[in-house]
Order: structure tokens, then C-alpha cells, then sequence
């Protein structure tokens, strides 16, 4: 079933860039990034505090309190690449495009439109922002980061989208991972168990997935019922005819594992097909 949060305005979304947005954050989902991650240090960049890595607080061609002199530039992936070479901002010139892992490490799972701490990062657009990172498989290619709702996915490095430059810190393949999304759980489609499915998260290497009866969608109660998943994808065979449940999902790696999903509830029939 399909959980709608808030309300949020139209969006406009044209090559990568979207516009007119308005936030709407889950107050049910713990935060990504918590109060005390990040640090505005008063010259245009913020601090943070997991990585180390100082970014620029507005999206390029944006400046100002509150990011809102200018309009957010479109780049493709080798101007983006010029742009961070030959920036210097709030006395560095050590400005670049952020890889994959850095870009996705912005993201707020509990928000969207668009999904990153606007404390922070105000006024940011809700479309996709480069990566640096290209495509081992596909070169022509490299790694978005959608700011709208969350994800990554590739582009072609021949499109025009946004940019947010960043510096110092280090490599970040041990950042805890991000919360799955689109959580989704079946309701009454089969007669002995609920699937639970999920769409994959960039360096996890497997899953969690907990469960609760509480109508308050609270995690408080929720059990892990499934640990070390590989797939995207689980049936949980342990639920009772009659009964509606709650599922959560958890991104694990080496590191560690992410904050919850956002759920999603589902239900098994008495009848009905395997």
C-alpha cells in the first residue's frame, strides 16, 4: 500500500531540473543526519561533522543568505568537472565535484522536495546533481544524485543538470549507508505471506527487514524478522490471516547498518494464490 505524507506543490521536472518546490519532511522517520552533523560556518560553506568534508551551502549559480541571489546553473559532467577545478570560494581554490558516496551522503531520507537538510542546504533545487563518479560498464555515463525524493541513478555525461562543489575530507566508503526507499508490502495478494520488496541501495551489500503491529507506524515494537537479505525482495511466511502489519527495511554493509525505511503496511488473505 502506498503512504502519501503531507502535500507538496507541483513540480516541474525538465532534463534533471526541477522547480517550484515545497518540503515536506516524515516526522515518523528518524533523521539521516541528526542535530550536531552539520556546522554552518558563516562564510557560504557548511561542516560536516560524520566526514570531515566542507560543501558549499548553495548549488551553483546560487549565493547569498539563503542561497537565493542567482538561479541554479545546468552543467554537463565535464563542465561540472571545470567548474570545481577552477572555483575558489571562502579562501580555497581545493573545490571539487564531490563523488557518488559523498553526493548521496546529503541526502535526508525523512524529506523530499527536496530531500536534503534545508537548515543547511537552503533553497536547494529538487532535480539531480552531478557525481564525478563515471560508469565502469558505460564511460559515456556517470552517477546522479536525485534530490527530489532520493536516489542515484546514471545519466549521460552530455546533459545538462546541477552542481554542488565540495572539499577536504576524506574518501567516504565507510559513510553509514542511506535508509531504503520505496518500501512497498502486499495487501492480500497472496493467501500465506506478505512480499516485501524495496529499491536497491548504492554499497549495501545486504538487508534488514523488521516488522510491527503498532498502528502508529512507530518503530518502538518493531522486530527484525529477516537479517543478511541479499535480494531486493522478501516473503515474509509468518504473518497471520486477518492481521495488518507494518515493514521496515535497513541498508547493511561492512560499516554498519542505515536508519529505518520508511514503511509501508501489508496484509495476507485466507484465500487468494501463492
Amino acid at each position: 500500500m502506498r503512504k502519501h505524507y503531507g502535500w507538496a506543490m507541483p513540480v516541474l521536472f525538465v532534463a534533471g531540473i526541477a522547480t517550484a518546490t515545497a518540503q515536506t519532511c516524515r516526522d515518523h522517520i528518524p533523521a539521516y543526519a541528526p542535530d550536531g552533523r552539520f556546522s554552518d560556518n558563516g562564510d557560504g560553506t557548511v561542516t560536516d561533522a560524520a566526514t570531515g568534508l566542507i560543501w558549499k551551502q548553495c548549488a551553483e549559480g546560487l549565493s547569498g543568505a539563503g542561497c537565493v541571489t542567482g538561479s541554479a546553473v545546468a552543467l554537463t559532467w565535464q563542465q561540472a568537472l571545470q567548474r570545481g577545478a577552477d572555483a575558489v570560494f571562502a579562501g580555497s581554490a581545493e573545490w571539487r565535484l564531490p563523488n557518488k558516496n559523498e553526493l548521496a551522503s546529503l541526502l535526508e531520507q525523512r524529506c523530499y522536495a527536496p530531500a536534503i537538510d534545508m537548515r543547511y542546504f537552503p533553497n536547494t533545487p529538487g532535480g539531480v546533481f552531478w557525481s564525478s563518479s563515471s560508469l565502469a560498464y558505460a564511460p559515456s555515463y556517470a552517477w546522479r544524485v536525485y534530490f527530489q525524493y532520493g536516489g542515484v541513478s546514471p545519466f549521460s555525461k552530455g546533459d545538462a543538470i546541477h552542481v554542488r562543489l565540495v572539499r577536504a575530507g576524506p574518501s567516504l566508503g565507510d559513510l553509514p549507508l542511506p535508509a531504503p526507499t520505496n518500501v512497498r508490502a502486499t495487501d492480500g495478494t497472496y493467501s500465506g505471506k506478505v512480499r516485501v520488496t524495496w529499491y536497491p541501495v548504492s554499497g549495501a551489500t545486504s538487508y534488514e527487514v523488521w516488522r510491527g503491529t503498532s498502528t502508529s507506524t512507530s518503530t518502538t515494537g518493531a522486530v527484525r524478522i529477516a537479517g543478511a537479505v541479499s535480494a531486493t525482495t522478501y516473503d515474509d511466511a509468518s504473518v497471520a490471516a486477518g492481521t495488518s502489519y507494518y515493514f521496515w527495511v535497513k541498508a547493511c554493509n561492512g560499516t554498519g547498518c542505515s536508519y529505518f525505511s520508511g514503511y509501508d503496511s501489508g496484509y495476507r488473505t485466507g484465500g487468494g494464490y501463492q
